[in-house]
């Protein structure tokens, strides 16, 4: 990673108004608050169904959550901390994104481009390396096959692999971006 005070800024040309970026700026903040609360239930229920936390572990607990009320909640409570941590990092990346300048703000009423963009955006500016890029990469689609397919005959392996990825991106998040989310205002400055 370059120089984190050389990355918060890109040279693209995203002019904000003071609302659009106080508007991104909030909704930058509730996601990594919300990151740090669906992190807390990703553990939870991942070790209330296997410590540590594997495929066969899933599989057994998928075979018993009909007749384990549970059972059944913790891997509701897994399926959907997984979505979610995924869902709160795409929101904090394409926010810090426009907000550094990579890429100009969708228009009002638009959808956001493409989170893979974004991905590709830090990537080429610095913030992230090309082996982050790839774990994001690998979380959103393992999210996307998870939401699709969640009961169906590759729960198990689509759920294990949400459940790691989004537990392993979480794991290293602070390093990972707190620089860079530091120099955009989006987490308060250390207090070393």
């Amino acid at each position: 990673m370059t120089d984190p005070s050389d990355a918060g800024r890109g040279a693209g040309p995203a002019d904000l108004s003071d609302r659009d970026r106080r508007l991104r700026l909030e909704a930058a903040r509730n996601a990594v608050k919300d990151l740090i609360e669906e992190l807390k239930t990703l553990r939870s229920a991942s070790a209330e169904i296997g410590n540590p936390l594997t495929r066969e572990a899933i599989e057994d607990a998928l075979s018993r959550r009909k007749s384990d009320n549970h059972t059944r909640v913790q891997l509701a409570a897994l399926s959907w901390a997984a979505t979610a941590c995924c869902n709160q990092l795409n929101a904090i990346i394409q926010a810090g994104s426009v907000l550094a300048g990579f890429r100009e703000p969708e228009a009002p009423g638009e959808n956001p481009l493409s989170v893979t963009v974004d991905y590709r955006l830090l990537r080429d500016n610095g913030v992230i390396t090309q082996v982050q890029r790839q774990l994001l990469s690998d979380l959103n689609a393992a999210r996307i096959g998870l939401t699709h397919r969640y009961g169906q005959s590759g729960t198990p392996d689509d759920l294990y692999r949400a459940g790691s990825l989004a537990d392993e991106v979480g794991r290293t998040f602070g390093a990972d971006y707190g620089d860079w989310l530091r120099s955009l205002g989006v987490v308060p400055p250390r207090s070393d």
